[in-house]
């Protein structure tokens, strides 16, 4: 409602694709197609962020590896939670792929920005003190009931939360507000957990043979900084999801081609150059 953006999900619709999923996929291994892969990110998996030569790892991978064909999902400025959503309406409405990559990792953060809009009940109980604040949730009921009645309030309040979160994200000298604390940070990691679990188990009911978590370098200053901030929960979580066989962790993140932080492989703390782009598709495709 705060974004005014309401998806709706036919979780029948899935529950029925199923079994025409495991039927194409079955069809595609016997013919020989392409092998097709589909790839969930933000704007560091989109590409052409540096300029519109800069391409993106997706289509550098395509043209040095004949035998895939993916199908690049990403979207710029979102998590895990809107792609679990293109990954749902993808299942409904396409040939399911061999192979998933999800490389979220930059974006998670966006929740402890722009506020919790799935998992509340799963998280809480995790986070048990988040509402006990009486002035908060007077503030809150209060801003429940104008975004009830007033389509106005709700245009306007979604204005002021985009412009603040550009405003901390963007402007601050350090780009991380210095208010957050570790708390923040584990919390955004769980979120990126269940939205990453929800999506293997989609993954393993339609046939879809393998699950690969993507962790893509960023400069060498932001990696310094996030690493004891996010990123350090990040991995703890990675951790627990590869635990699981079907997930595959490939973290391109520490990569000695990108060690020495060379300025021709990034245009800003994490998008890519062409150069940068086609050194991850180079790397993956080693892999494949």
């Amino acid at each position: 409602l705060r974004k005014l953006d309401i998806k709706l999900t036919d979780l029948y619709l899935i529950n029925q694709s199923m079994l025409k999923n495991k039927s194409n996929y079955k069809k595609q291994m016997i013919t020989g197609e392409k092998i097709k892969i589909w790839t969930f990110g933000g704007s560091t998996s989109v590409g052409k962020t540096c300029g519109k030569n800069a391409s993106s790892w997706p289509d550098e991978l395509v043209k040095l590896n004949h035998n895939i064909e993916i199908d690049n999902f990403s979207l710029n400025g979102v998590d895990s939670e809107r792609s679990l959503y293109e990954f749902r309406q993808g299942i409904l409405k396409k040939k399911v792929p061999k192979i998933v990559i999800w490389a979220h990792k930059f974006n998670e953060i966006n929740v402890i920005y722009q506020g919790l809009r799935a998992n509340k009940y799963k998280i809480n109980h995790v986070f048990p003190n988040q509402s006990k604040n009486k002035l908060n949730l007077l503030f809150l009921k209060l801003d429940v009931t104008f975004k009830d009645n007033f389509l106005s309030y709700k245009i306007l309040d979604n204005f002021i939360i985009s412009v603040s979160r550009k405003i901390i994200r963007n402007f601050e000298k350090e780009r991380i507000n210095k208010d957050l604390n570790n708390e923040d940070f584990e919390y955004a990691s769980i979120n990126y957990k269940i939205h990453v679990t929800e999506a293997i188990k989609l993954s393993k009911e339609n046939g879809i043979e393998k699950f690969i978590l993507l962790s893509l370098p960023s400069r060498h200053d932001y990696e310094e900084k996030m690493k004891d901030l996010f990123f350090i929960h990040y991995y703890k979580k990675v951790k627990e999801l590869i635990k699981d066989d079907f997930v595959n962790f490939i973290d391109i993140s520490n990569h000695s081609k990108f060690a020495n932080d060379n300025e021709n492989f990034f245009c800003d703390e994490v998008h890519k150059t062409l150069l940068g782009n086609s050194t991850v598709a180079e790397i993956l495709n080693k892999y494949f």
